[in-house]
């Protein structure tokens, strides 16, 4: 239940002013009204607790009145005084900025609040071991202002001697770390360690935080009578004449403009557009993301008079619904703005073949929107960043299907005709053969092997279960029934942790498994350890508790099981990016794909696969005996005389605890009894069976 309060009208007596009063009007029932709440947003830089956007507080009401300057066209969110206390959903996740569109006349808008990031949160770090802060208040001479730069080094820097490409980017505070973000991170160390293990790509990244009430006025070289701008030159030679010495002497870098990129969104990829074209000799490498072309018109005629650049790659990227929760309206005129613009480089000389363009249907302006496409954007911006298997040949024998690629080779074969296994081969490594979990023969099964002329498709199958390796870009999917279950994403590809194989999923599918956890039966979303390990007490939540299983169960009607024995990690979906992802340290890159007409026919089909556990005898379903830990062969014996002396039925004892140590600590998982508490542990097993009471011993060793 919520706390309801009356609402309070009030009365704005200057309509042309066209303030916005917000009014809370419901809260948390927990919340504690001798917090204060503020109101922080695009409008004072997202601090998180400004001292000038406090709401007042008047009888547990709390509103706070902004004027036109402040409220036309604001995404913003209420806090307690920081990103760690800002207001959630009723499930405790962050929600999307709120946005308001002014009116001509004053306005009151109702708030509803849902929860709150606790007060002792700690929130942690996402930034990756490699991003340091370059400095804490880095002197802007041309502004006459400080700013924190943060800096990606690639993993070998302190461990080569080589220069890297540098990327200079805008609003720091997303680009690494959720903690200091306001809008969620863009992922740019996770991606880029990614494609160093992948493909050996390296580069640096300066990230330049934005100037919280000064960003619009430092991204964009005009004025915008509504929202200010006008500083944008300055910022840019801060960057060219300023930052990048300072970085080029610093670290190793190569300095030439094929190896110097900038990326930015919003305002800031207005900003990095216009670097492209005032700085064509610096910058050989743009990312322009949702470009707010819009703020500033003179672009237009900016871009069709220095565009005839011969020697600069750009990419552009905008959201179909780039308008929706977006806080200015010019905002759904992106993807408009974006088009225009392209075909005005052109007709300006620039090359066709130097930009790319991509409008994602569903986007919107948002975090979510450029993290996704970050790492596309980088590979197409620099090719030697994307390592892409290419296939050579198919050849089908006795064993399965053998398929030639780049780097290694893949084995495609049938148990059944429904359940498929695929194994990759890197070069250089030899087939590990032996399964520590499949029992079940591959059946003598009709497969067919066909070819799609004219699309390079070859389709392996069984009446129902189809697999389709597609030539030109390579991919391996999955289809039952002719609708599509999983593919290949990256397939198997190197990490830090070590290897990795990662499968495409449905956006909207649910995601079953991954063995003992207190999650909730929908894992999707979370990173789960595969390692077995007790965690006692855990009350509601446990990520790892017992016994792990290398296995998901979709929404979808499929399971893939994942065929390796060594530790690792079950990713089920973490990034949001619509991706399965099992990452081992070593082991088989083996898996099976199995799929049924019902739930019953599917885990029919996984235990066909991996056995049955046999029916328990008569006695397993009989009365036992049992309580926390039997202390000695003794008191075993004297409780199940005492059941046959009471005539209470008993069929079984079970010795949970010190039969193999007199204290738990440092004994669990000891397979040897331990003789001074139980010193006839055999003759005291033959003597209960004789009474017709079987001896049950329980232990964890966690193997």
């Amino acid at each position: 239940m919520r706390l309801f309060f009356g609402l309070i009208l009030y009365v704005i007596s200057q309509a042309t002013f066209a303030q916005v009063t917000f009014v809370i009007n419901e809260l948390p029932e927990t919340h504690d009204f001798n917090k204060d709440i503020y109101i922080s947003g695009n409008f004072e830089g997202w601090t998180g607790g400004n001292d000038a956007y406090k709401l007042s507080k008047s009888d547990n009401q709390y509103s706070i009145t902004l004027p036109k300057e402040k409220a036309c066209n604001v995404l913003f969110k209420f806090t307690m005084g920081s990103w760690e206390t800002e207001e959630l959903d009723a499930k405790g996740d962050k929600i999307d900025n709120r946005n308001y569109t002014c009116n001509n006349q004053p306005e009151t808008v109702y708030i509803t609040i849902e929860n709150w990031g606790p007060m002792d949160a700690v929130v942690s770090s996402t930034a990756q071991e490699n991003v340091e802060i370059l400095a804490e208040a880095f002197e802007i001479p041309q502004l006459n202002r400080k700013r924190k730069i943060r800096l990606y080094l690639p993993p070998d820097y302190y461990k080569s001697q080589e220069s890297y490409p540098v990327i200079y980017m805008h609003d720091a505070q997303n680009i690494f770390d959720t903690k200091t973000s306001y809008a969620g991170e863009w992922n740019v160390d996770e991606t880029l360690n990614s494609l160093f293990y992948e493909s050996g790509f390296k580069a640096i990244v300066v990230g330049i935080d934005n100037g919280g009430e000064k960003r619009l006025d430092e991204y964009s070289p005009w004025i915008n009578p509504q929202y200010g701008g006008g500083e944008g030159d300055d910022y840019l030679e801060f960057i060219v004449n300023t930052l990048k010495p300072h970085v080029d002497e610093t670290y190793r870098t190569l300095t030439n403009k094929q190896n110097t990129a900038i990326i930015g969104s919003s305002m800031g990829g207005l900003i990095s557009h216009y670097a492209a074209l005032k700085y064509p000799k610096v910058f050989g490498k743009i990312g322009v993301y949702s470009p707010a072309f819009w703020f500033a018109p003179k672009i237009n005629e900016f871009s069709k008079a220095n565009g005839n650049i011969q020697d600069t790659k750009m990419y552009f990227l905008a959201g179909g619904k780039e308008g929706n929760d977006a806080g200015f309206n010019e905002i759904s005129q992106t993807v408009v703005g974006v088009n225009n613009m392209i075909e005005a480089l052109k007709k300006a000389g620039f090359p066709s073949e130097n930009i790319t363009s991509k409008v994602v249907p569903e986007g919107k302006h948002n975090e979510k929107l450029w993290r996704d496409n970050f790492e596309e954007a980088i590979t197409w911006l620099f090719p030697e960043a994307k390592k892409q298997r290419v296939f050579k040949s198919l050849t089908q024998t006795d064993y399965g299907l053998n398929i030639n690629v780049s780097d290694g080779q893949y084995i495609v074969k049938f148990y059944s005709p429904e359940i498929v296994e695929t194994t990759f081969i890197p070069k250089g490594q030899e087939l590990m053969v032996d399964s520590h979990a499949v029992v079940m023969e591959s059946m003598k099964i009709d497969v067919k092997l066909t070819e799609i002329h004219g699309l390079f498709k070859h389709v392996y199958a069984t009446e129902t279960l189809n697999v389709i390796i597609s030539e030109e870009p390579f991919e391996i999917s999955y289809w039952y029934k002719e609708k599509k279950v999983i593919s290949e994403g990256k397939g198997y590809h190197k990490t830090a942790l070590g290897e990795a194989i990662q499968l495409n999923i449905t956006e909207d599918e649910v995601l079953y498994g991954g063995g003992a956890r207190a999650l909730g039966m929908n894992r999707r979303g979370n990173r789960l350890q595969l390692y077995n390990k007790a965690h006692y007490g855990y009350e509601t939540k446990s990520e790892l508790m017992n016994y792990t299983m290398p296995i998901v169960i979709s929404s979808n009607q499929y399971m893939v099981h994942f065929d390796n024995a060594p530790i690792g990690y079950l990713d089920l979906d973490s990034k949001q990016n619509n991706t399965l992802t099992y990452e081992t340290i070593s082991g088989r890159k083996t898996y099976q794909v199995i799929v049924g007409n019902s739930w019953l026919d599917l885990i029919d089909n996984y235990t066909d696969l991996t056995g049955k556990q046999p029916l328990p005898p008569r006695w397993a379903l009989g009365n036992f005996s049992s309580r926390f830990g039997y202390h000695s062969q003794e008191e075993t014996e004297r409780t199940i005389d005492k059941f046959k002396e009471e005539s209470i039925p008993v069929d079984a004892v079970i010795l949970d605890l010190y039969w193999f140590g007199k204290e738990i600590q440092g004994t669990m998982g000891n397979l040897e009894v331990f003789s001074d508490s139980f010193p006839d542990f055999e003759g005291m097993v033959k003597r209960l069976n004789e009474k017709g009471v079987k001896t049950v011993t329980v232990t964890e060793p966690f193997v």
